[in-house]
């Protein structure tokens, strides 16, 4: 059990990675074509291969994402469950403190 949510958390974070990178990927490619649009400027000949590796880069992120879309379902959610259970891990740990503070000062606090 414990072997199966460590193999569903590294797909997890691949996952995670994967829409990042296709995000930063955008972005940047999106920034560098509206600088040179705005500059009125002509690309320069040796970007050409860093535009095409970037182009090639989101197609073959968007053919991954498409051919695994079930599977990919299936990971979202073990995504949003690992997301919940550190949330959870987060707040139990801050009530822990809250509550021993209390203890100690007896003094209550507000928020």
């Amino acid at each position: 059990m414990l072997r199966d949510k460590k193999f569903m958390e590294v797909r997890a974070i691949l996952i995670w990675q994967g829409i990042n990178l296709a995000t930063e990927i955008k972005r940047n490619m999106k920034s560098y074509l509206l600088l040179v649009q705005c500059n009125n400027m002509s690309l320069r000949k040796e970007m050409f291969p860093y535009i095409l590796k970037s182009i090639e880069m989101l197609k073959a992120i968007e053919v991954e994402f498409k051919s695994k879309k079930f599977l990919i379902n299936k990971w979202v959610v073990l995504l949003n469950r690992n997301t919940c259970e550190q949330i959870t891990r987060v707040i139990e740990q801050g009530v822990q403190t809250l509550n021993s503070m209390k203890k100690k000062d007896n003094t209550y606090f507000t928020m």
